[in-house]
């Protein structure tokens, strides 16, 4: 990364973490959870801040405009997150920001599968990893269906668990995807175990409202949020797609 890239993506970076320090701070100074108590109006609008800055910087001149579906999808997935983000920090409106934040899975899903040339040379690995997805998400129904069965969040939050389980397990199989470098399948696998933990940590309060630890750790949301974002955008830099050498380590892959 050139001099002057790493300084348009460190600011951008530094504005967002300092943006969730503070907003965090506020939140357990405040002591006000989100669990129907009034949250503090300038909180709200620094959390949406840090999704604008990180949205912009994907947008900015800093990533490469192609009509790879890599890029397209990487900036439609953060304009999405945008959208979503007002409806549920500024707005409160959880269902229409859920259905937002499903179809970002579904872009992110389509920026990171493999070709069937890649997924069909591990498929051992990949039927692992189905396997894992599946268990999780019959736990996670089997769960959902005990703690909220009649309210209304049960379909859209059964539906967005499923899309973002299958999103992570996808961001696994980026790594076989020749779009993406090694690094960069690092960088979108941890992102979306982040984006995950983010959303257990917002989901949490609604099962357990009246438990303190639960409410504790919805103050730190955006303390996997922003790092999700982050690595999510470094994963685009034009410098980070694979190198000469990696393309012929592509070709000896392909060959086998």
């Amino acid at each position: 990364m050139s001099p002057a890239q790493r300084y348009k993506f460190s600011l951008p970076v530094f504005l967002a973490i300092l943006v969730t320090l503070i907003s965090t701070g506020l939140q357990l100074g405040a002591g006000k959870w989100p669990s129907g108590l009034p949250m503090i109006e300038i909180d709200l609008w620094l959390r949406f801040l840090r999704t604008l800055l990180m949205a912009f910087f994907v947008w900015s001149g800093s990533f490469v405009v192609t009509l790879k579906s890599p890029q397209i999808n990487l900036r439609l997935a953060f304009l999405l997150a945008v959208i979503a983000d007002y409806f549920l920090i500024i707005q409160h409106r959880l269902i229409p920001a859920i259905c937002i934040f499903a179809i970002m899975q579904v872009v992110l899903v389509l920026r990171h599968m493999p070709g069937k040339v890649e997924f069909l040379s591990r498929k051992k690995e990949a039927l692992y990893s189905l396997s894992c997805f599946l268990w999780c998400w019959l736990l996670l129904v089997e769960y959902l269906f005990h703690s909220i069965k009649g309210n209304i969040l049960y379909v859209p939050v059964l539906i967005y668990a499923a899309l973002l389980l299958f999103s992570t397990t996808v961001a696994w199989w980026s790594k076989y995807n020749f779009s993406f470098s090694s690094r960069q399948g690092g960088y979108i696998f941890l992102a979306m175990v982040l984006f995950l933990i983010c959303d257990v940590t917002v989901f949490l309060p609604y099962i357990f409202p009246d438990n303190v630890a639960v409410l504790l750790l919805r103050a730190f949301t955006g303390m996997f949020y922003t790092p999700s974002l982050i690595l999510l955008a470094l994963s685009g830099l034009p410098d980070a797609l694979p190198t000469q050498s990696t393309s012929k380590d592509v070709s000896k892959f392909r060959d086998h």
